[in-house]
C-alpha cells in the first residue's frame, strides 16, 4: 500500500496530525483536570522549589510521584506562558498531535505487510485515534497521551524492518524497549507495557529460534529505561520513607511514615468472574465508576476482544509469526493481548490503556479481512469495506465521550488569586485536589502544607501523623483551605483529631478558575473557596 508519493508528501500527514492536536486542545477549552488540582501543580513546584518534605500529603497518596512529567507543565504555565492561556492549551495538544503520527507510522508499516487498502488503511486509524480515552485526554495534564506516544513509539521500532534477511533487529528491540521503561518510570501506570513490549520482541526473533533472546533483551532494555527515570525517585523515596514505590505496597516495605497497607486503586476494578472475563462488554452501556472517574461508553475494546480472539484461535496466527514478512503483525497482537491482561489485572483504568486503544482498529480491521479470506487469498474486498464502515459508523453513533473537566479560557492559564498568611504558618488543606494552590500563596517556601485526605486518615498514628501533629502545635499560626463542594469529603473530623476544640474565623474567598465546577437545577456551579484562620481553645 502506497499512501503518498514523494519525500516531501511523506510528512504531510505528520504537519497535518500538529495542526490538529492543538486545534482540538484549544476547542476543548481550558484544563481543569482534578488530578492538575491535586498533584500535576504541586508536585513539580515542590520539587523544584525543594519544599516537598516541608509538607505532609498534601496531594494525599500523589504527592509521592514522580515529578519527572510535570515539570514542563508547571514551568511553561507558569512562566512564559502564564498569561497565554490558549497557546498553553495548543503546546499541550502537541502530545496528540505526536501520537497520532507515532500510530500513522505504526500502522502504514503494518498495513504494509497485511495489504491493507488505503481505505482500510484510514478506517483503522480513524477506529484507534477516536477511542474514548485517547480522544478525551488531548490536551490534559495527566501526561497519559505523551507516555502513550513514547511507548508506542518504543513498540513502532520493536518491529521495524523484520522482513530484511539475515537483518539483526536486536538493537531495536532494545532501544524500543528502552523507550517504554522511560515512560513506566514517568508515570508507572506504563509499567504494564513492559511485560506486553518482551512478549512483542519474542515474537519478532521467534522465527529465528530465539524467542527467549529476544525476550531477554527487551526485559534488560525496559528495566535500564526504567532505572533512568524512576531510580533516582525511588532512591529519593527510599532514604525519605524507607519505600522506594511509596506509599504503594506499604504492606510489603513496611514504611513507618504510613500504615502497612496497599494503597493502590482498586475502585475501577471488575467486580465479579462474568466482569473479569468480558469486561470491555460492560463499557457498551454509559455509566459512571466503570473503568473511569467518569461515565462513559465504548465499543472499541469489545469489538478489539472478539477480533483478537479470531486472529489467536481462527486467523492462523503463528503463520505470521513465523513469516518474516508478517511477523509485525503477530508482535502488535502479542503487545495488545499481554498488555490488555496486565492494565485489567494491576489497574483497569481506561485512560492508562491508550496504547491499546490506539491499536483496536488495526486489529479490527485485520480480523475483518480474516474473515473474508478464502485459503491464502483475500476474496471480498467490497464486503470488508462495507463492514468496517458500518463499524465506524456504529462506533460514531454510540461513543460517549467522559469529561474531563475542561472548562473556558480565563485571563491567566493557573488563573489563581495570591494568597497571603503569616510567613512559617501551617496551611491545612481540608479535601482532596486544593493541593495546587500551595503555589500561589505569598512566601510559600515559609509555609507549611498538610493535608487531610484519605492517607492522612488511615496513618494518623504513623509517621505522617505525626509530623502532622508537630505542625499544628505550639504557637504555630494555623489556616485551613475549604470548599463548599457538597460531594468532596473535608475530612473535618480528621482535623479533629489534632486540634480537638477549634473554630475558625477572617474567612476570606479564594479566586480561582480551577474549581471544580458541577451542575445543579441545569445551571454550572463553581466551587467555591475560603482561606480561614484557625483558632485553639483559648484563642481570641
Amino acid at each position: 500500500m502506497r499512501l503518498f508519493s514523494g519525500r516531501a508528501a511523506r510528512f504531510l500527514p505528520y504537519l497535518l496530525f500538529l495542526i490538529i492536536g492543538p486545534a482540538l486542545s484549544v476547542a476543548f477549552g481550558q484544563d481543569r483536570f482534578s488530578d492538575l488540582r491535586n498533584y500535576h501543580l504541586y508536585n513539580p513546584w515542590a520539587f523544584l522549589t525543594r519544599h516537598a518534605g516541608a509538607d505532609v500529603l498534601p496531594a494525599d497518596v500523589q504527592t509521592f510521584f514522580n515529578p519527572l512529567g510535570d515539570i514542563p507543565l508547571y514551568v511553561l504555565g507558569t512562566g512564559i506562558l502564564s498569561g497565554y492561556p490558549r497557546v498553553f492549551a495548543g503546546v499541550q495538544g502537541i502530545w496528540y498531535g505526536l501520537l497520532a503520527g507515532v500510530v500513522f507510522s505504526l500502522l502504514r508499516r503494518l498495513a504494509g505487510q497485511g495489504g491493507f487498502s488505503r481505505s482500510e488503511f484510514f478506517v483503522a486509524l480513524l477506529i484507534g485515534l477516536t477511542g474514548a480515552a485517547a480522544l478525551s485526554q488531548a490536551g490534559l495534564s495527566s501526561n497519559e497521551v505523551p507516555l502513550a506516544a513514547l511507548v508506542l513509539s518504543g513498540l513502532r521500532l520493536v518491529i521495524s524492518r523484520a522482513d530484511v534477511p539475515g537483518g539483526r533487529c536486536e538493537w531495536r528491540i532494545l532501544a524500543g524497549s528502552v523507550c517504554v521503561g522511560l515512560a513506566a518510570g514517568i508515570k508507572p501506570t506504563a509499567i504494564v507495557y513492559l511485560p506486553a513490549i518482551v512478549a512483542a520482541s519474542g515474537v519478532m526473533v521467534a522465527g529465528k529460534g530465539r524467542l527467549f533472546y529476544g525476550a531477554a533483551i527487551s526485559a534488560a532494555g525496559g528495566l535500564a529505561g526504567f532505572l533512568v527515570t524512576y531510580g533516582w525517585w525511588g532512591f529519593h523515596l527510599w532514604c525519605l520513607t524507607g519505600n522506594p514505590v511509596f506509599p504503594m505496597y506499604n504492606e510489603i516495605f513496611h514504611s513507618d511514615y504510613a500504615a502497612w497497607l496497599p494503597f493502590t486503586d482498586q475502585r475501577y476494578k471488575p467486580r465479579s468472574v462474568v466482569q473479569w472475563i468480558a469486561w470491555p462488554f460492560f463499557w457498551l452501556q454509559d455509566r459512571q465508576g466503570i473503568a473511569l472517574e467518569a461515565p462513559f461508553a465504548d465499543g472499541r475494546f469489545a469489538l478489539t476482544m472478539l477480533a483478537c480472539i479470531w486472529l489467536i484461535f481462527r486467523g492462523r496466527m503463528w503463520r505470521r509469526v513465523m513469516n518474516p514478512s508478517r511477523r509485525a503483525e503477530g508482535a502488535v497482537l502479542a503487545f495488545a493481548v499481554v498488555g490488555y491482561v496486565f492494565w485489567l489485572r494491576y489497574y483497569s483504568i481506561l485512560r492508562y490503556a491508550i496504547p491499546i486503544e490506539v491499536l483496536t482498529g488495526f486489529l479490527i480491521v485485520s480480523a475483518l479481512r480474516d474473515m473474508f479470506r478464502h485459503g491464502t487469498e483475500f476474496v471480498s474486498s467490497r464486503r470488508c469495506a462495507v463492514a468496517c464502515f458500518g463499524i465506524v459508523v456504529a462506533l460514531a453513533v454510540t461513543t460517549r465521550y467522559p469529561g474531563f473537566g475542561h472548562t473556558r479560557f480565563s485571563g491567566r492559564t493557573f488563573d489563581v488569586a495570591e494568597q497571603s498568611v503569616e510567613p512559617g504558618s501551617t496551611v491545612v488543606l481540608m479535601g482532596r485536589n486544593l493541593a495546587y494552590l500551595a503555589p500561589f500563596f505569598r512566601n510559600a517556601a515559609s509555609l507549611h502544607f498538610i493535608g487531610m485526605n484519605d492517607l492522612l486518615a488511615r496513618s494518623a498514628e504513623f509517621g505522617a501523623g505525626r509530623e502532622a501533629r508537630g505542625l499544628m502545635s505550639g504557637g504555630r499560626v494555623l489556616y485551613m483551605v475549604r470548599s463548599d463542594d457538597g460531594t468532596e469529603d473535608d475530612h473535618a473530623s480528621i482535623l479533629k483529631q489534632f486540634v480537638p476544640d477549634f473554630r475558625v474565623s477572617g474567612c476570606r474567598f479564594i479566586v480561582s478558575g480551577l474549581g471544580r465546577t458541577t451542575v445543579r437545577d441545569g445551571e454550572p456551579v463553581t466551587a467555591r473557596l475560603s482561606l480561614c484562620r484557625v483558632l485553639r481553645e483559648g484563642q481570641g
